[in-house]
Formats: structure tokens, C-alpha cells, sequence
């Protein structure tokens, strides 16, 4: 699973380098955009956010299984990736539903609860791991290994290490690295998910490592939607929302709870 999960995100990224402004502009909603071009604050807030990978995986699979399959698995010393992934995510949301119907309107106060309460997990802090050491070797390992195999081998995907990375400086990442910061967004995106797979652990003992904050995020979820005032889970997610609800009852709530998981 390791071998062809790199291989498959090095494809996605060796695609992404050599891309022609025609591949974005040709699905996009302002086709005279191409990302790479755009400044840090425009990929953040702006008319790139809708090129990101974490747009993409958010419209392909909800914003559950954004959750469940991915931040959920991010250990606590890599906050800053979390961080960042969360809040493109929050934005992403109103690029995805943009309408004012109530399909759209539902879809879009649910994702963004669900996000928020998501984050604020982030802002409180995540419980310890059973052996907090070994998670987080495992997830930077695959990090830099992601990296250093990627068209970008250079590029340092955080800063610092004892006791937490942090965010690379934007302001850096085209003098140091030459690439864009659009570029740099999604190398950091497809090694933080591949990371998160942790390649290098049994699966038992990664799900051992993970079951608390997996448990932590799922509850604060879970207190988020029930938070007023209320907003309404739309179709697509209520099963999800009935098993997660489920499992907390039985005392449950910890790893795939959600039907995912890594």
C-alpha cells in the first residue's frame, strides 16, 4: 500500500508541474486564472481556493470523510498542517455550494459547523498518544520522504521540529524553493494525506496510537452540531451523523467511526 500510494501521489504532482494553464482553466469558474500564479493571500482566501487538492477531496467525498480519512490521523505535532487544511476547507465549502437554494444553504452551514468544531479541537489542544514519539517520527518520516521524491525535492514542508513544526514561511517559498506557492500548497496537501497513512506502522499499532484524538475530534464534532443555534444535517450526511451518534451511545467512538478511517 506504501510503494503505490507514493507512486500514485507523485504522479499527481509530476502532473501538477508540467500542467499547461489550460488544465486549470478548463473546469475552473474563472478560466482566465491559472493558481500558480496567484499570490499566497489569493490561494488562501481568494480565486484559488477552488484549484486546491483539499477543494477537490472535500467535493469528492463530504466533508465526513474529509475528516475521518485524513485530519483525524494528522498527530498533534503537525497542528500547523491541520490547521491549514481545516480552514482551506471552511473556505472551499461556500465555493462548493455557492447557491442560495436550500440544498446548497444546508449543505454549506452543516460543512462549515462541522469544520469549526473540527479546528477548535485544534485550538484546545488533542489528547496525548499512548506513545506520542513514535507517531509523530512516523508521520514526518513519510512527510519528508514524500517529499523528497516529489519534482520538489528541495522544499522543506515545515520548519523546526522540537517540539512542534510549524508553517514554512509563505513569504519564502519562492526564493528558496522556486515553485509557486500554489505548488507548494498541494505538494504539502498530497504528502500530509499520504503521511497520514503512516506506511511505516502496523496497522494495529497506528490505530492504537490514533484511537484518542480519533475519539476527541469524533465527540467535538458530535458537541458542534449540537450547539445552537441548530443547523440541519442534510441528506447525504444523516447515516453518518446516525452512526457516529451510534457509536458514542455504545461507548464506541474511536476508530473509523465514521465508516473510514486510514
Amino acid at each position: 500500500m506504501a510503494a503505490s500510494g507514493l507512486v500514485e501521489v507523485h504522479e499527481r504532482l509530476y502532473a501538477l508541474k508540467w500542467a499547461s494553464a489550460d488544465a486549470y482553466n478548463a473546469e475552473a469558474s474563472r478560466p482566465e486564472i491559472d493558481p500558480r500564479d496567484l499570490s499566497s493571500a489569493r490561494v488562501h482566501d481568494g480565486a484559488g481556493v477552488e484549484f486546491l487538492g483539499v477543494s477537490e477531496l472535500l467535493g469528492e467525498v463530504g466533508v465526513l470523510e474529509f475528516l475521518d480519512d485524513y485530519i483525524f490521523d494528522i498527530p498533534s505535532t503537525a497542528a500547523f498542517l491541520a490547521s491549514l487544511e481545516l480552514i482551506a476547507a471552511q473556505r472551499a465549502t461556500a465555493v462548493l455550494h455557492p447557491n442560495d437554494d436550500a440544498v446548497s444553504v444546508a449543505r454549506r452551514e452543516f460543512e462549515d459547523r462541522v469544520l469549526k468544531a473540527a479546528n477548535g479541537v485544534l485550538v484546545d489542544g488533542l489528547p496525548p498518544s499512548v506513545d506520542p514519539h513514535k507517531l509523530h517520527d512516523a508521520f514526518f518520516d513519510a512527510l519528508d520522504q514524500c517529499c523528497r521524491a516529489s519534482p520538489w525535492p528541495a522544499a522543506e514542508l515545515y520548519v523546526g521540529g522540537d517540539p512542534e513544526p510549524g508553517e514554512y514561511p509563505s513569504r519564502l517559498v519562492k526564493r528558496d524553493f522556486g515553485m509557486s506557492y500554489f505548488e507548494y500548497m498541494e505538494l504539502l496537501h498530497e504528502c500530509g494525506k499520504f503521511a497520514a497513512t503512516y506506511p511505516t506502522l502496523d496497522e494495529a499499532v497506528r490505530d492504537q496510537l490514533l484511537a484518542a484524538q480519533r475519539a476527541h475530534y469524533a465527540q467535538a464534532v458530535l458537541g458542534g452540531l449540537d450547539e445552537a443555534p441548530a443547523v440541519e444535517i442534510p441528506a447525504k450526511y444523516r447515516g453518518e451523523i446516525y452512526e457516529l451518534r451510534r457509536a458514542e451511545r455504545l461507548g464506541g467512538v474511536a476508530q473509523n467511526v465514521l465508516g473510514g478511517g486510514v
